[in-house]
């Protein structure tokens, strides 16, 4: 894997910004930290690009009424079938 050198100025404002988190973070150094955030922001790039490539629009309000009436009609046990009753043994045929 080749590498390439790219280089970076900043004001004296945002180094000492970014000094300040290398400290924070235990980092050996200030290019240490932007590169690791780099390499955080190019990750997060790529799964959005995926996310936004595959999903496709969708109507949850339309989903959520589906929803609701499919389950109003909700029952229990079905109106026609009775559950089967237990007898119980009396105390004297066990």
């Amino acid at each position: 894997m080749a590498r390439k050198r790219i280089n970076v100025s900043v004001d004296e404002g945002l180094y000492r910004k970014l000094q300040a988190l290398q400290e924070a973070w235990g980092f050996k150094n200030v290019c240490e930290l932007t590169r690791a955030m780099l390499n955080i922001l190019t990750q997060y790039t790529d799964a959005a690009e995926g996310r936004t490539r595959q999903r496709k629009p969708v109507s949850v309000g339309d989903d959520i009424l589906d929803m609701f009436n499919d389950l109003g009609d909700w029952e229990a046990t079905p109106g026609s079938i009775v559950p089967p009753a237990r007898r119980r043994k009396k105390y004297s045929e066990r």
